[in-house]
């Protein structure tokens, strides 16, 4: 018999958390049932929330940058489909890894660009091309 969307989710959803589970077992040891699981779901909490918000920031700049290209001349186009696809990837319009923001010159130059205002940022992305 064939699963159906919601069984694939659900087995998916199951291996994930065994596996994290198991990962947290090496990473931190002990009995997670005597540990103060509420302070750590807090934070946990307040990582997610900043997480969603800056997905959703992210996929604005996605969409706007699919919109430019939609209707930009057709020699500026793979520059706005190669940032939109960068933000997918990386989380940046540059392309920029994970691994080269852990860098300290870096991420220095991204803390300081975090500082301006999320619209600037966009429009800045948007304008610099």
């Amino acid at each position: 018999m064939m699963m159906g969307h919601a069984e694939m989710l659900g087995a998916w959803f199951g291996k994930e958390i065994a596996k994290k589970y198991r990962a947290g077992q090496l990473e931190h040891g002990g009995d997670v049932t005597r540990k103060p699981c509420l302070r750590h779901l807090q934070e946990e909490v307040s990582d997610m929330a900043v997480y969603l918000a800056v997905v959703q920031e992210q996929w604005a700049r996605v969409d706007k940058l699919l919109e430019i290209a939609q209707t930009c001349s057709v020699e500026d186009r793979y520059k706005y489909i190669t940032k939109a696809r960068n933000i997918i990837s990386h989380g940046n319009s540059d392309g920029i890894t994970e691994e080269e923001l852990n860098g300290d010159s870096v991420a220095t130059m991204y803390s300081e660009k975090f500082n301006s205002t999320i619209s600037r940022q966009i429009a800045e992305e948007v304008l610099d091309g």
